[in-house]
Parts: structure tokens; C-alpha cells; sequence
């Protein structure tokens, strides 16, 4: 059972693991499995490792659930420029699977490049159809990191080297239908997850009680980021330009802390009694 936190549990219902086999199916609809062994071999040559986290594989695990995003996450490089080297060649992989390995062909619909992440979307020509892959730009401690710092307990899922791995917070979140919702966490993601079924669970008493937000130096918020370059067509000289703004950008990332990460912070101003 979850700690009480001094709360009720509400009712939510638990969610329905699909069996493991048909889940990687479900997951490699996304992302084919031979584009996430290529992942993995490229991670480990610049000494690093690469996992999907997320919704993506939440909705791989979880019956009746769907995605079109998949969020790729960099760990354990040596170094920063490890790490740059590594996201473009994951990069690189992406766009070869996407044209040489789906039975349709797929179209680069626009390639986003922030203060967080790179971003390359496909579409199938005449369909509104879509596949959205995130990069994302900061070299993690190890994989557990990247889960800790996930703002909702249904999230805190990963799929790496071949398995499926979790949390306990988001065996919880999946049995018991519910996110435990603090108030560093994003609501914007909150209500997402609550149209696919987890309820939100507020575990303190928020009277009196006065939360600290951080402003990031990529924007407001969680999730939010500066635009640094939206293309259509990579050429030689923009793909190096953005190799050395990436560089940079992992290194910033770097030293800053998990709450500016997520753009808020979990300390608070204690209220007098």
C-alpha cells in the first residue's frame, strides 16, 4: 500500500497490464525494435545508455492506452561531448529507420531544436498521422535518474536494453488509478493523464503553505523551452551549427538542479502555527 500522506485514497480503478510480449509489439509500433538496438549500440559506444521514458511506454504497458511521442532520454556518458555525439547519431538512426524499415513511407514534417530537446516529427504523405521523437538534451546520473524526475507517478516508466522497468511509485499509480499529484507538479500534464484514467491525489493539507517556483533559463514552467531552430532541411552547415548549440546545451543542463529542471521546486515556506 502507498504511505496515507494523512489523505484517502479515492476509488480510481486499476489500469490493465497488456501480457509483456504483446507490450513490446505495442511499443515497437512506435519505435522499431531494430531502431532501439541500434539506440543501444550507439549509447554504449560513446560509453553512455539511451531509454524510452514515459508515455510512450506507459501506453506500451497499460490496456486501452495510446501515443504518438516517444521521449528518448541520454545516461551515464562520460562527458558532455559523449553525450552531443551520441543524440545525433540517435538522431541520424531515427530518420534512416523511419525511411528504410516502415512498410509506409514516412515524411520529416519539421525538426525542432530547443533549450531542451531535439525534436524531429514524421507524418505519412496525405494522412494526418503523426510520430513525434524527443531527445532529450541532458546526460542523466543513470536510467533510475531519469524517472526522478518525472513530475507524475504514472510516468515513472522506462523500457531499456530489452526490458521493461518502473518504479514502485507507478506499480502503485497503475494499481490504484491515481497520480500523486504535489504542487511543484505540472496540472497541464495532470488533466492529460486524468482523461486517460489516473484521478489526482493531493497528499497534504496545502493551507498556509507557500511553494517556491523557479523560472529556468529556458522558459517558465515544466516542460517549457526556448525555440532555438525550427528546419525543414538539415544541411551540412546548419547540422554543425546545432551540434555545437547542443554541446552547450547538455553542458548547461548539466548544473542545474532537478527542480529547475522541472521548472519548480518542492521547498516550501513553513507556516506558523
Amino acid at each position: 500500500m502507498w504511505p496515507s500522506y494523512g489523505v484517502d485514497w479515492p476509488p480510481g480503478e486499476e489500469h490493465e497490464l497488456r501480457p509483456e510480449a504483446q507490450a513490446r509489439r505495442c511499443l515497437w509500433k512506435l519505435i522499431p525494435a531494430a531502431v532501439l538496438a541500434a539506440m543501444d549500440a550507439i549509447a554504449a559506444s560513446y560509453g553512455g545508455g539511451v531509454v524510452v521514458a514515459g508515455g510512450a511506454v506507459l501506453a506500451a504497458l497499460v490496456v486501452n492506452m495510446w501515443s504518438n511521442d516517444v521521449d528518448l532520454f541520454l545516461h551515464s556518458f562520460p562527458d558532455s561531448d559523449s553525450a552531443c555525439m551520441a543524440a545525433f547519431e540517435l538522431l541520424e538512426v531515427l530518420v534512416r529507420g523511419y525511411y528504410g524499415m516502415r512498410p509506409v513511407q514516412w515524411l520529416v514534417r519539421e525538426l525542432v531544436f530547443t533549450s531542451r530537446a531535439l525534436t524531429i516529427v514524421f507524418r505519412q504523405p496525405g494522412d494526418n498521422q503523426f510520430r513525434k521523437f524527443q531527445i532529450i538534451l541532458r546526460n542523466f546520473s543513470s536510467a533510475q535518474a531519469v524517472v526522478e524526475c518525472f513530475d507524475l507517478d504514472c510516468c515513472r516508466v522506462f523500457w531499456s536494453q530489452g526490458q521493461f522497468l518502473a518504479s514502485y511509485r507507478w506499480r502503485a499509480a497503475v494499481q490504484y488509478g491515481c497520480n500523486l499529484f504535489m504542487p511543484w507538479g505540472s496540472e497541464s500534464r495532470l488533466d492529460k493523464y486524468n482523461t486517460r484514467g489516473f484521478v489526482a491525489v493531493f497528499p497534504v493539507k496545502l493551507a498556509g503553505v507557500v511553494h517556491t517556483r523557479i523560472i529556468p533559463a529556458g522558459g517558465g514552467g515544466y516542460q517549457s523551452s526556448q525555440v532555438i531552430a525550427t528546419v525543414s532541411l538539415l544541411r551540412p552547415c546548419q547540422l554543425a551549427a546545432m551540434r555545437v548549440c547542443a554541446l552547450s546545451v547538455i553542458e548547461r543542463n548539466a548544473h542545474i538542479s532537478a527542480a529547475e529542471w522541472l521548472g519548480v521546486s518542492d521547498v516550501v515556506l513553513v507556516p506558523h502555527v
